[in-house]
């Protein structure tokens, strides 16, 4: 069994939460533009600013994190673990979990 501690902290499961989200560049939740610029932080997570729209959004937004009561580093756990038990690699499963549920959200 993996142990919990494995992500560590909830910065350490931001800042893998951050690579794996903008890996082609930040761009905008609601305009898709690239035109942004960091905009403070909220909590462990980066806010950025739209210049294109003045959105403002940070990593979760858009995502099975944003408005989850359950810690991104337990969500991230889930992840591992299950990729673990179903025989998958854990770096082509991420974004299979996010497409599933942004379709399932669309």
């Amino acid at each position: 069994m993996i142990p919990l501690d494995v992500f560590g902290s909830e910065s350490i499961a931001a800042d893998l939460l951050e690579q794996a989200r903008w890996r082609d560049g930040v761009e905008c939740s609601r305009c898709r533009s690239d035109r942004t610029v960091k905009n403070g932080s909220y909590g462990p997570f980066q806010r950025y600013l739209c210049k294109n729209c003045d959105q403002t959004f940070n990593d979760k937004t858009g995502t099975i994190f944003a408005h989850s009561k359950i810690a991104p580093r337990k969500w991230l756990f889930s992840i591992e673990r299950d990729t673990i038990t179903f025989g998958v690699s854990s770096h082509p499963a991420f974004p299979l979990y996010q497409r599933a549920l942004t379709f399932m959200n669309a």
